[in-house]
């Protein structure tokens, strides 16, 4: 089965076989889906304190995933759903799939590429020793999972085809946290007072998830020591942190849908 039928074509986004992973779906699912890099991990974290029946249990970057799973291997790999049976509703996965109509409710979280992209190149770091790539070499290559930032972004937005969807950027979570986690809740059909969203807010403050990750650590770290997956907590590091070559690669290549989305290019 293809990946859905809101997939762009004539595009390097690939092609899965979901018939295993399909049918294990429930209505009431909610899945937030982005470009890797984007804010997923953070959005999920915010969930998962609201989620948590013990609302003194302190939750990391490991155990979250207990209520909000990631679900990427299952969603590319022909797994499916069928260990979360016996969840209630609504249920809430992350995945960085292409827009897919299969899936009933979605939140899809969109970020600034200069920041996404700096920020999965630090990430390759973090992940292996082995990758020694420039981030203009990485910029420029093509290589990159599940597909180009732009044909993934466009597959969700331009236009936009999914008939239950919900768009976040990932500069107003910066901005708005309570109000976006608000705004989430009630789009899964999720009542919840002020106070467990303030909670949810104060516990996943980028202090707390950087202490979190140095104490308990985060799954996949096998690189470079020196690089954290909660890197900086903020948006907009590219401009202290990307060469004006670099970004010359990176609007070259994105720029017609950063235009599109609300991030005009800067190099003109």
């Amino acid at each position: 089965m293809a990946a859905g039928p809101c997939a762009a074509s004539g595009t390097s986004i690939r092609q899965h076989d979901h018939a295993d992973f399909y049918p294990t779906i429930r209505a009431s699912d909610v899945f937030l889906c982005a470009y890797p890099k984007s804010g997923t991990t953070w959005l999920g974290f915010l969930i998962a304190q609201v989620l948590k029946p013990d609302p003194d249990e302190q939750l990391d970057l490991k155990s979250f995933d207990k209520f909000v799973p990631d679900v990427n291997l299952s969603y590319n790999k022909r797994g499916s759903l069928a260990s979360y049976a016996d969840w209630l509703d609504p249920r809430f996965f992350r995945c960085h799939a292409a827009c897919d109509e299969h899936l009933p409710r979605a939140i899809y979280v969109l970020r600034d590429p200069r920041d996404v992209m700096l920020s999965y190149w630090h990430y390759k770091k973090f992940l292996s020793k082995d990758f020694t790539l420039s981030l203009g070499e990485y910029l420029q290559s093509d290589d990159h999972w599940p597909c180009q930032w732009d044909e993934h972004v466009s597959s969700w937005l331009l236009p936009r085809r999914h008939p239950n969807l919900l768009v976040v950027k990932y500069e107003q979570m910066h901005a708005q946290t309570a109000q976006v986690l608000r705004d989430v809740l009630d789009f899964a059909g999720l009542s919840c007072t002020k106070e467990q969203v303030g909670r949810a807010v104060e516990a996943s403050r980028f202090d707390r998830m950087r202490a979190a990750e140095e104490k308990f650590g985060v799954h996949g770290k096998a690189g470079d020591e020196k690089e954290r997956f909660v890197r900086k907590g903020k948006t907009g590091s590219w401009r202290d942190e990307m060469t004006e070559p670099d970004l010359r690669i990176l609007e070259q290549k994105y720029g017609p849908v950063m235009r599109e989305v609300g991030y005009p290019p800067v190099t003109g």
